[in-house]
């Protein structure tokens, strides 16, 4: 009985060491550096052009930041990679006009726009051919009561009054 339980306890402390060597973790493998992190990661801004300055390819932008509830200011350069939605380049962008820009934060720490949407004000006359009546074309007369009540005659009828 005692081989028994000596070949009991051997076992049972083998068993609790190859848990132990198996249950060993894989190194963890160190974090990114912030800046790769933050160029990578795109932004979004929507607001008013305040300036434009077409020699450096720059807007500024005052838009509303949502946490704290402030008109705010940031400056968004453009490269040969951004592309436009409503101007061709940076040029045709005027103040007042109202811009939806994707931008990323370069290692530099500038933010150059990936995409610039510009939304142009409408225009009085744009307005009003929106909600003019179009119209339609002539009125056609609706068919006369006379062929509307006239019932063509069926077989049954004719042959009743024969």
């Amino acid at each position: 009985m005692k081989k028994i339980f000596i070949l009991a306890f051997i076992l049972g402390a083998s068993l609790i060491n190859i848990g132990l060597i198996y249950s060993q973790e894989e190194p963890v493998s160190e974090p990114q550096a912030p800046e790769t992190a933050v160029a990578t990661e795109t932004q979004w801004v929507w607001g008013e052009i305040v300036t434009v300055d077409a020699k450096n390819k720059s807007v500024l932008v005052k838009y509303l930041d949502y946490e704290t509830d402030q008109e705010k200011e940031i400056s968004i350069t453009t490269d040969d990679k951004t592309t436009f939605e409503g101007v061709v380049n940076t040029e045709e962008i005027k103040p007042s006009d109202t811009v939806s820009i994707d931008y990323i934060i370069g290692a530099d720490g500038k933010n150059v726009a990936t995409n610039v949407s510009v939304e142009k004000p409408q225009t009085q006359e744009s307005t009003q051919q929106e909600t003019a009546p179009q119209d339609l074309g002539p009125v056609l007369s609706p068919p006369e009561a006379e062929e509307s009540e006239s019932v063509p005659e069926t077989e049954s009828q004719t042959e009743e009054e024969d």
